[in-house]
C-alpha cells in the first residue's frame, strides 16, 4: 500500500477502532462498576435536581455535561459512552495530523507516530464517561499550540482554562512547565518578565482557590495535601492492584508510573495488554534517549521539548506520592501522554533528520 493511500484512510480506521473502545468501556463498568456510572445517574433521581448546579470546578463539571443528557433527552449508558468517545478522537485526529506534520520526510518516526495512535490504554480511558475523555482534547490543542508557540491562540487559552477548571493539581504543573520552558527559551525582557510574573500570580490565585474548594483546604494547604497522599496509600494498599509506590525511591517511582507493568508481572488479559503497551513504549522511549545521546552536539531543545520534559517529570512526581495502585495509575498517567508522543516523533524525525545530513557528508 503507498504512503499516500495509508495516510487518507488511517483517520477513518482510527475513529472505527476507537470507537470499538465505547463498548469496550460500558461492558467494564456495568460488569465492574466505576465512575462513569456517578457521572450517568445510573439509579439517581434527577426530579428535584438543579442543571446549573453543577456549575463548579472538579469533577461536577462532567455532570455539567451528562444532566441534560440524561434528564432531559434520557439517553442511554451505552450511548453515553458513545458520546464521549466520539468526542475524544478529536484529539485523536489532532495528533494524527500532527504526527503527519512532523514527519513529512521522516517515515521511521511517522510508523513511530502510528503505533503511538494505536496503543489501547489512551483509547480505553478517553472512552470512558469521565473527566478524561474530556480532558485528553484540550490537552492535545495545548500539546499543538506550545509546539507551534501559539501561545496567544484563543485555544491554547480556553484549553487550559477547561483543564484548570476539571483538574486545577494538573493546571498548576503544565503553568510550571510553561513558566521554565519560557524562562529557558523565552529571550525575556525585563518589561516581559514583570507582564508574565503578574500573569502568573493572577493564574496560580485562581488555581489555589479552586484546589482549595476541590480538596477542602481550609488552614493549612501542605498538611491537607500530605493528609490526602495518606489517606490514598492506605486505602489503597487493600486493593488488588495495589503497587508499592510510598516504598520505592523516586526514579523507581516515575519509572514504575510511566512504564510498568511490564510483560508477566501481573497476570490477567487485561494486564499483558497494558503491560505490552507499557514494554512498547519503554523500547520507543530508548530509542528516543539513544538518538538523543548520539546526537546531543546537534540536536536542538525547542521551547515544547523543554516545556515537555518538566511537564512529565512535574507530573509523574504529583501522582506516584498518591496514586498507589495500577489502575489509578493507567488512568492518571495519560495526562502526559499527549505531550509525550509529540516529543517522541519530534525526537525522533530531528535525529533522522542529523543522521541523514551525517551520512550524506560521509558520502561526499
Amino acid at each position: 500500500m503507498k504512503l499516500s493511500i495509508f495516510k487518507k484512510h488511517f483517520p477513518v480506521f482510527l475513529f472505527c477502532y476507537h470507537l470499538l473502545f465505547a463498548y469496550v468501556a460500558w461492558e467494564y463498568v456495568t460488569k465492574n462498576n466505576g465512575d462513569a456510572l456517578r457521572y450517568w445517574f445510573v439509579g439517581q433521581d434527577l426530579s428535584q435536581q438543579s442543571w446549573f448546579s453543577f456549575f463548579q470546578p472538579g469533577t461536577e463539571l462532567i455532570k455539567l455535561i451528562t444532566f441534560p443528557l440524561v434528564k432531559y433527552l434520557q439517553l442511554p449508558f451505552l450511548v453515553g459512552f458513545v458520546i464521549f468517545s466520539i468526542f475524544s478522537y478529536i484529539g485523536f485526529y489532532k495528533l494524527w495530523q500532527i504526527v503527519v506534520s512532523i514527519t513529512r520526510d521522516h517515515q521511521t518516526s511517522f510508523f513511530a507516530g502510528v503505533v503511538l495512535l494505536l496503543l489501547p490504554n489512551l483509547h480505553l480511558w478517553t472512552s470512558f464517561i469521565g473527566k478524561e475523555s474530556i480532558l485528553f482534547v484540550p490537552l492535545v490543542l495545548m500539546a499543538d499550540k506550545i509546539r507551534t508557540q501559539d501561545f496567544r491562540s484563543p485555544t491554547f487559552v480556553l484549553s487550559f482554562l477547561l483543564v484548570a477548571l476539571i483538574r486545577p493539581h494538573v493546571g498548576v504543573v503544565l503553568l510550571l512547565a510553561f513558566l521554565i520552558a519560557f524562562i529557558g527559551k523565552g529571550n525575556l525582557t525585563r518589561k516581559n518578565l514583570i507582564k508574565l510574573s503578574l500573569i502568573t500570580v493572577i493564574i496560580l490565585a485562581g488555581l489555589y482557590w479552586m484546589i482549595r474548594k476541590i480538596a477542602f483546604i481550609k488552614t493549612n494547604p501542605w498538611e491537607r495535601i500530605l493528609h490526602v497522599y495518606q489517606y490514598h496509600i492506605k486505602g489503597l494498599k487493600k486493593t488488588s492492584a495495589y503497587v508499592p509506590l510510598d516504598e520505592y525511591c523516586l526514579p523507581y517511582k516515575m519509572f514504575t508510573f510511566y512504564f510498568r507493568p511490564l510483560p508477566f508481572e501481573k497476570t490477567g488479559w487485561l494486564y499483558q495488554v497494558w503491560s505490552f503497551e507499557n514494554f512498547v513504549l519503554l523500547l520507543l522511549s530508548l530509542a528516543v534517549l539513544y538518538g538523543v545521546l548520539t546526537n546531543l552536539k546537534k540536536i536542538k531543545w525547542d521551547f515544547s521539548e523543554i516545556f515537555t520534559i518538566f511537564a512529565v517529570l512535574l507530573m509523574g512526581v504529583m501522582y506516584v506520592y498518591a496514586y498507589a495502585n495500577y489502575g489509578l495509575i493507567a488512568r492518571t498517567k495519560i495526562m502526559a501522554m499527549p505531550f509525550i508522543y509529540v516529543f517522541m516523533v519530534k525526537v525522533l524525525a530531528q535525529t533522522s533528520t542529523i543522521q541523514f545530513k551525517t551520512n550524506t557528508q560521509r558520502e561526499t
